[in-house]
């Protein structure tokens, strides 16, 4: 008996040892998270979109540089320079639908690409106005459809900021307390 105990002892202090190893685990550990997911998984997105970001913004300042001062341009001048960033807006768009978005970013993921969809139409509907007015036809109804196109552009852009600083915001608290999944 007096041996009996000792081994039990023994065994119940390896268990326990193992136990602190197993609660000790990193795959045990919490996993900061946002609403948006996980907090690595919601970087590594963003890491991903970053560039498709930047073309679109670079592509679009092109575009204004042709209206000036006044803020407003020929509709040659700015059918000359969506002419010249239309391929490169296409191909970011094409890049862009391969990315395959986290779930809870889908949305957000979505909105992006109808951002590319609707400058690309505004863009063929400046360029068609431009061929139409070269050939002396009506354009009224592709300029004023094309502006509402740009405009339908602008203000995705105001909301997909919105949401950004939302995932942003989730994410700088997520970092700050990551056992609690922080909220937009």
């Amino acid at each position: 008996m007096k041996h009996f105990l000792p081994i039990l002892l023994i065994f119940a202090l390896g268990c326990g040892s193992e136990e602190a190893e197993q609660t000790a685990s990193p795959k045990d550990l919490p996993v900061a998270r946002t609403p948006f997911g996980s907090v690595e998984t919601v970087k590594a997105y963003l890491t991903q979109i970053n560039p498709f970001i930047g073309k679109v913004g670079q592509l679009h300042t092109v575009v204004l540089q042709q209206m000036g001062s006044a803020g407003r341009a020929t509709s040659k001048n700015l059918a000359t320079a969506m002419e010249g960033v239309r391929p490169q807006l296409q191909k970011a768009l094409d890049d862009f639908r391969q990315i395959d978005p986290p779930p809870d970013l889908r949305a957000f993921h979505d909105d992006i690409k109808k951002l590319m969809e609707t400058r690309l139409k505004a863009y063929d509907l400046t360029i068609e106005g431009w061929q139409r007015e070269q050939k002396a036809e009506d354009t009224a109804a592709w300029f004023e459809e094309a502006e509402g196109k740009l405009q339908e552009a602008e203000d995705l852009i105001l909301q997909l900021n919105a949401e950004m600083q939302k995932i942003n915001l989730a994410l700088e608290q997520a970092i700050k307390l990551p056992t609690q999944v922080a909220s937009p």
